[in-house]
């Protein structure tokens, strides 16, 4: 039911609704421009400050853009749809946490949140951050909880994700980072030292893959962005 009021809340009006602003304006064009020449972009929207961010945000909304016959409101719908997806696992991770009562209250609060069902469905780089963020804290939880080192895989995609697409998530991107080295040692107890590198390889080669269209266009142009953002 909570999922169901999500939807609606999310998806009511959504055409009359959508912002076309700065940043609106420039996905659907490089979008639509990607479309026409059959290409997919190489870097990602430019910060105020000259940076350059990765192309991740326009591969994640490409197929709803292309599905919908080159309509924008196809990418705010996809968005919605995100947002729902975070109701669901905002509950699951509070159940994990606290309980299926409190996961019911807080997912609920999420689901009807009038200002997060406008952002939620905002075609632009901070409207996926909830979704991956929670991704990533459930990740760790269940790191935890499961004793399994598998689900760092799991935080590495979602920190890769969030660190190229939005700057100002590498706080957060630095957290699930130490927590994961946190736990990995915690779970010598458990789990052999082969077993622990094992699973910090291939979420650190996970990582990598996420990040390697943009690296490539960063080597071609001596790593101009990572080294401004750097300074």
């Amino acid at each position: 039911a909570i999922l169901l009021i999500a939807a609606v809340v999310r998806l009511d009006s959504i055409g009359p609704r959508t912002e076309f602003l700065g940043d609106q304006g420039v996905i659907a064009t490089e979008l639509y421009n990607s479309y026409q020449r059959g290409y997919l972009p190489a870097t990602g929207l430019m910060h105020s400050n000259g940076i350059r961010t990765g192309p991740v945000l326009f591969y994640l909304m490409a197929p709803s853009y292309f599905l919908s016959g080159n309509n924008p409101v196809g990418i705010a719908v996809f968005m919605a749809f995100v947002g729902v997806a975070t109701v669901y696992l905002i509950f699951i991770l509070g159940e994990s946490l606290y309980g299926t009562v409190p996961a019911l209250v807080v997912a609920g609060i999420y689901a009807l949140s009038p200002l997060i069902a406008a952002q939620s469905r905002a075609i632009w780089p901070p409207a996926f951050l909830p979704f991956f963020s929670v991704v990533g804290l459930l990740g760790l939880v269940l790191m935890r909880q499961k004793r399994n080192p598998a689900w760092l895989v799991i935080v590495c995609a979602a920190s890769a994700v969030m660190s190229q697409m939005y700057i100002p998530s590498l706080p957060t991107v630095g957290f699930f980072g130490l927590t994961g080295v946190f736990l990995l040692l915690d779970l010598r107890k458990s789990r052999s030292v082969k077993t622990l590198l094992f699973w910090l390889l291939v979420s650190v080669a996970c990582f990598i893959v996420i990040w390697l269209p943009f690296l490539q266009y960063e080597s071609s142009h001596e790593f101009e962005d990572i080294r401004m953002f750097l300074l």
